[in-house]
């Protein structure tokens, strides 16, 4: 296990493991030999002695799958990224947030991975904004090696309810929130395969 990536051990985010890269740390066997390492150490083997927080709010929302093997396939790359951005959008609504980052993390063969962040002008949780940025994101990586797995997170979360209700000029349309929330039902009574966007009936 010491010369896997420190990326994979629990309580690792995209920030966390910029900053142990930085600090020379790129697997848990050098996350050991370090002070600062034996919280994340314990967390590894499930030890956390942290309190239980019953109303704590999550700081972020992501969903990520490793790929039965590596590929390249870019029209199944494309797939996943959609389906894990609409599952991130479907628990920000089912939670009431939204989110003002958007981030990719991809893995390649070999288990070196790498993250990239989106900014967006207002929060959202809309499965379309959601989709284009993972999808831009995604075109930033160089695609020279195989894809081992894929992840989509949203981060800077606030309760929708605390948005400011003026819309500016690029905001999501209330129809979309509408249609949204339409297909959360729909999916929540039929199952997720139940609609498919179309894009996705194309590129099969």
């Amino acid at each position: 296990m010491g010369d896997r990536p420190v990326g994979e051990l629990w309580g690792v985010g995209p920030k966390t493991e910029q900053r142990l890269h930085e600090l020379g740390i790129r697997t848990i066997g050098d996350l050991r030999s370090k002070p600062q390492g034996e919280h994340l150490d314990e967390l590894a083997y499930g030890r956390d002695s942290r309190p239980v927080v019953p109303d704590w709010e999550a700081k972020s929302i992501s969903n990520e799958t490793t790929f039965e093997e590596d590929t390249l396939d870019r029209e199944l790359l494309r797939r996943t990224i959609r389906r894990l951005s609409e599952s991130v959008g479907r628990r920000l609504r089912v939670e009431d947030q939204k989110a003002r980052r958007i981030t990719l993390k991809l893995r390649y063969e070999g288990f070196e991975t790498h993250t990239k962040q989106l900014t967006l002008e207002r929060p959202t949780n809309s499965d379309d904004e959601i989709v284009r940025s993972a999808e831009s994101l995604f075109e930033q990586f160089p695609l020279d090696r195989k894809i081992r797995l894929l992840g989509v997170g949203s981060s800077e979360l606030a309760r929708a309810d605390q948005e400011p209700s003026q819309l500016g000029l690029f905001a999501e349309p209330p129809a979309t929130a509408t249609l949204d929330r339409t297909v959360d039902a729909i999916r929540s009574k039929f199952g997720n395969a139940s609609l498919r966007r179309a894009s996705q009936l194309k590129s099969e």
